[in-house]
């Protein structure tokens, strides 16, 4: 999929986002445009989540992953797509207490190699652990609403 959605291979994003009710993004060619759709019931179950973790005092930590510096370049070179990145985001940090956000460019352009992308969406195990210490060693990364 990340090679597709670099390369704009159409075949290949056609068969990926086949089934537009059970994928969060699809490939459009009627207008040559990868874009975003959110599935409502989704958000709804998010919610309930949050609600039933905040009756029993659990601490909920939700993260948002990071990004390869080119997968976020492709996401704001596109306005339809920027858009709907920040309305995910939105959603994501107001339906939860505690939103650990690594999809920016800070953490892109300090880890932008081989060594912490398998490709632009999939963070190696090093960056993985890097992010999980940011989470639970105290980084300012997190948005807390309490």
């Amino acid at each position: 999929l990340d090679y597709a959605v670099q390369s704009g291979d159409e075949k290949i994003l056609q068969k990926v986002y086949a089934d537009k009710k059970n994928k969060f993004a699809f490939f459009d060619s009627a207008n040559g445009a990868l874009f975003y759709e959110f599935d409502k019931k989704r958000i709804k179950y998010y919610q309930l989540i949050q609600k039933e973790c905040d009756k029993k005092n659990v601490r909920l930590i939700v993260a948002i992953s990071a990004l390869s510096y080119e997968h976020l370049q492709r996401i704001y070179q596109n306005e339809e797509l920027k858009k709907k990145f920040f309305e995910f985001k939105k959603i994501i940090h107001s339906t939860f207490k505690e939103v650990h956000d690594f999809a920016n460019f800070l953490v892109a352009k300090e880890y932008n190699n081989y060594e912490y992308f398998y490709n632009s969406t999939h963070p190696t195990p090093k960056l993985s652990r890097i992010l999980l210490d940011k989470v639970f060693k105290g980084a300012n990364s997190a948005k807390r609403r309490d």
